[in-house]
């Protein structure tokens, strides 16, 4: 017991070092870590955590499958099982994700939020693709199926049916971001006489999408494999098409309108 804790003194001091903002020592203190114990199960599940957040899953798999339980602490093992929940669930393998979350879950000083992800697992199970849902009752059914809707209207050119439908979730956080993307994109595809309604409604939703684009940390959420998350170049296509409306068309006092006489709506390039 002895020599194993203090194996792990090294993970301790990087965590103490992070609290107290000495981020560079911590940086170092990780770099050792990796060089001296690539097998140590903090390091694996530290590499996949990063592997994570560049949708690289095969990766996230290498260094988490074959990790066992045994002997980690509550809050890696949970952990561990968000993490290969993740990837199960992206590759269509719903039911071990599913499994997998459950285990997280049991954990009793686990810090995952894992009920979410359950629910998202057990209504993608329970309605597969190819049904419609005749009444979404749960909050992760409506959001399942105003992704559904929105991407339908997107693919048809239904640009205002796609509005209509995003904003009936109200209201949208930065934590929307892929969902903000697409009301950007629809948005985008309209031209509305400057100063009503909804033109504002296009200001500002075209606005609110550039500030989450521009400063929130962008983490992919978890959906059903049918339903495409849009990658941030896409994202970062559709913000600089935004950024470009508003420059010509808004001035900087927020309420007058750029002449703009013969414009067509813009496009945004598809599979942009």
């Amino acid at each position: 017991m002895m020599r194993e804790t203090k194996k792990n003194a090294p993970a301790d001091n990087v965590a103490a070092l992070e609290r107290m903002l000495r981020l560079e020592e911590a940086g170092d203190l990780k770099r050792w870590m990796r060089e001296k114990y690539p097998d140590h199960y903090l390091v694996r599940i530290e590499m996949a955590d990063e592997a994570s957040r560049k949708s690289n899953w095969p990766a996230v798999i290498d260094l988490l499958q074959g990790l066992s339980r045994e002997g980690l602490d509550d809050g890696s093992a949970c952990h561990l099982c968000h993490l290969l929940g993740m990837v199960y669930f992206i590759l269509g393998e719903v039911q071990q994700a599913l499994g997998t979350w459950k285990e997280g879950l049991a954990y009793e000083n686990g810090r995952c939020k894992l009920e979410p992800y359950i629910e998202y697992a057990e209504v993608a199970l329970q309605y597969p693709e190819s049904e419609k849902r005749s009444e979404a009752t749960s909050a992760a059914a409506r959001m399942l199926s105003i992704f559904e809707q929105v991407d339908r209207h997107l693919a048809d050119g239904q640009w205002k049916q796609a509005i209509a439908t995003v904003e009936s979730r109200a209201p949208l956080t930065n934590a929307d971001q892929q969902i903000l993307t697409r009301l950007a994109q629809a948005y985008l595809q309209l031209d509305f006489i400057p100063g009503e309604m909804r033109w504002i409604c296009k200001v500002l939703a075209l606005a609110n999408f550039l500030d989450c684009f521009k400063t929130y940390y962008k983490k992919d959420p978890v959906l059903p494999p049918h339903i495409e998350i849009w990658p941030e170049s896409r994202l970062a296509e559709v913000a600089r098409h935004a950024e470009h409306w508003l420059e010509k068309r808004v001035q900087p006092s927020g309420n007058t309108c750029a002449p703009a006489t013969g414009a067509s709506p813009t496009q945004t390039p598809p599979g942009a």
